[in-house]
This record gives structure tokens, C-alpha cells and sequence, in this order.
């Protein structure tokens, strides 16, 4: 992909995509560096990629908000802190 024209470089990033993220759950990271070989373009398509993700998403997000799943049970640091005697932070004497 590096000497790809931008067409070919979004089709294979969409390939790539529907192989390790089919359902969702991919999250891409930074690399330490800039290649060489690959042309600035090719950077930039990546950076739009990702921001409109991520704004499609959190949009989504504010539209269609899911509903509220109660958190009891969840943590067991509450009922072991007041089994203990603990209280803000201090042992019971």
C-alpha cells in the first residue's frame, strides 16, 4: 500500500478492517514514525479515516443512547470496606 494511489489505499484499508474488526472493537494506534516510502496523502486519507469514525460514533452516541444498565454487583469494594469496619477511609477501631 505504500506506493498506492488513494483509491487503492482506502479499499485496502477497508479490507483490512473487515478482517480484524468485522463487528466493530478495532481501534487503530500511532506509529513511532514516518515512512519514507509512503506519500503524505496516504497520512492524511488515514487522519480523515479516523476522525470521522470517531465522530460518527460519538454522534451516534448522543442519537441513540443506550439505556441505563443498573451497576449493583459490579464491585465488591463497598461490601468488604463495611464488613471491615472501614469508613471514609479509616479503619474502625
Amino acid at each position: 500500500m505504500p506506493q498506492g494511489k488513494p483509491d487503492e489505499v482506502r479499499a485496502g484499508v477497508h479490507r483490512l478492517l473487515d478482517v480484524l474488526a468485522p463487528r466493530g472493537g478495532f481501534f487503530p494506534g500511532p506509529t513511532h514514525s514516518f515512512q519514507d516510502d509512503i506519500p503524505t496523502e496516504s497520512y492524511l486519507y488515514a487522519a480523515i479515516g479516523i476522525a470521522v469514525c470517531f465522530a460518527i460514533g460519538y454522534t451516534l452516541s448522543l442519537l441513540v443512547p443506550l439505556k441505563q444498565k443498573s451497576l449493583a454487583g459490579l464491585t465488591i469494594y463497598r461490601s468488604l470496606a463495611m464488613g471491615r469496619g472501614y469508613c471514609r477511609g479509616r479503619a474502625a477501631a
